[in-house]
């Protein structure tokens, strides 16, 4: 195999190091056109994979905007990294195929992060992408992302991803912080160029790429307990739509002429339904899984423990996790289906619930997190499905009305993980569907 230490830039564009580039950096500083620069460049990385351009930016940005994970990096800290964007698209896929604009932008809003997508389409300009470029650069609480192709810059390689820093109006060039440091160095490039190359077809969607504008989502909560993963199988997207399909006609029915006709008998066969589907999606991926593992407990402060052992014992009390977990254990005992595939459960053995050192609330919060089962994930599904969107309506069945009556019960804690959840399934399937839209 060739190996390779770094390339030399075309003379398409010019290197911020170059007695030129920083001529023209500090010219526009002083023009007041860097100051996304400084945000970005104190989160500034290098891909870890060659095929992880997509996700390293994205890391970037979402560093940049101070968005918190809600979910440990290493030791006690919480901190954004690639290996954390694993909602949308597998990981082992990123590896080997990268990510597109739509997947990109489903990462992106799973995160916390507003999108604003540009196709370089007819409906966009040169000009218009010029005019948003100076409205970013002049800030930093919004960050700019172009994709394009490599090659229509005379770069080696093919489609990327790059943040935009700053803007040159003397040159009419713009500074991309090439997440790719190992092979480019961050550098000045034309805009009608970039925009020629954003205009190149992505060879997977057979459509063109495009920019972003990305910004925090202030009005987002991070939750407590659960972490939605994706709700489709990498291997079978195309085949949701007859799946959601099947699950509506499920939905629509009724045995009986009254709600209260309607058995728990019922339910559980509609339960079960829900779980074929959740299997035909997924395809044995895991879907649904806890933020918190036993052994990690000892870290969370007693607030958040006594938080997440609400949010189990609210759930666990509900008339509808019992009957999930009599529907379950049925499904389990005939073989038919296996839920352990699509669902995380947390080793039961730990060593937290004995420690000295630990609060009440804290082994209070071991021993919830080790009684989670399929059953628990499958009830925070079923109340999170998002039946008030336009591919989920008229839902009018005992079923439908237990959730309902159950959403107004709930603690608020319990509520904000759905509520989480419900927005996370409406972004996937928004954009596998294009059928439904986050509130």
């Amino acid at each position: 195999m060739t190996h390779f230490y770094r390339k030399v830039l075309p003379d398409t564009c010019l290197d911020i190091c170059s007695p030129k580039g920083k001529a023209i950096f500090k010219e526009a500083m002083q023009a007041g056109n860097m100051e996304c620069y400084f945000v970005l460049a104190s989160q500034f990385r290098t891909q870890e994979e060659p095929s992880f351009c997509g996700l390293s930016t994205l890391v970037m940005v979402l560093n940049t905007l101070s968005v918190d994970p809600g979910k440990v990096w290493k030791g006690p800290w919480r901190w954004y990294h690639e290996n954390m964007l694993d909602c949308c698209v597998p990981l082992k896929l990123v590896e080997q195929h990268g990510i597109t604009m739509k997947q990109f932008e489903c990462l992106a809003e799973c995160n916390g992060l507003i999108v604003d997508s540009h196709p370089a389409n007819s409906s966009t300009s040169v000009e218009d992408f010029r005019k948003l470029i100076q409205d970013i650069v002049v800030q930093s609480t919004k960050v700019l992302v172009a994709s394009y192709s490599r090659e229509a810059l005379q770069q080696t390689g093919a489609g990327h991803y790059s943040p935009i820093a700053g803007y040159h109006s003397q040159t009419d060039t713009v500074l991309l912080m090439d997440v790719a440091r190992f092979k480019y160095p961050p550098h000045w490039v034309e805009i009608s160029l970039l925009y020629e190359a954003m205009k190149v077809y992505d060879p997977v969607t057979k459509e063109p790429r495009g920019y972003m504008v990305l910004e925090r989502d202030d009005t987002s909560e991070q939750p407590v307990l659960f972490r939605m993963l994706n709700i489709t199988s990498s291997q079978h997207s195309n085949d949701i739509t007859s799946v959601i399909d099947r699950w509506r006609q499920c939905l629509r029915s009724n045995p009986g002429d009254k709600p209260d006709e309607c058995s728990d008998s019922f339910i559980e066969t509609t339960t079960h339904k829900f779980l074929e589907m959740l299997k035909e999606f997924r395809d044995n991926e895991v879907m649904l899984t806890s933020r918190i593992h036993p052994s990690k407990c000892l870290c969370l402060s007693d607030e958040h423990a006594a938080a997440v052992t609400d949010i189990i014992s609210a759930l666990s009390q509900t008339e509808l996790f019992k009957i999930v977990q009599r529907s379950t254990g049925i499904a389990e005992s005939r073989q038919s289906l296996k839920m352990n595939s699509l669902f995380t459960t947390n080793c039961k053995e730990s060593s937290c619930s004995n420690c000295k050192c630990a609060s009440g609330n804290v082994k209070k919060c071991v021993a919830c997190v080790e009684s989670l089962e399929a059953a628990h994930y499958i009830s925070i599904l079923l109340l999170s499905w998002p039946c008030d969107c336009s591919c989920m309506e008229a839902c009018n069945n005992s079923l439908s009305t237990l959730l309902e009556t159950e959403r107004n019960n709930l603690p608020d804690s319990l509520r904000n993980e759905i509520t989480y959840i419900t927005k996370m399934i409406k972004i996937m399937l928004k954009h596998t569907l294009s059928c439904c839209s986050p509130s």
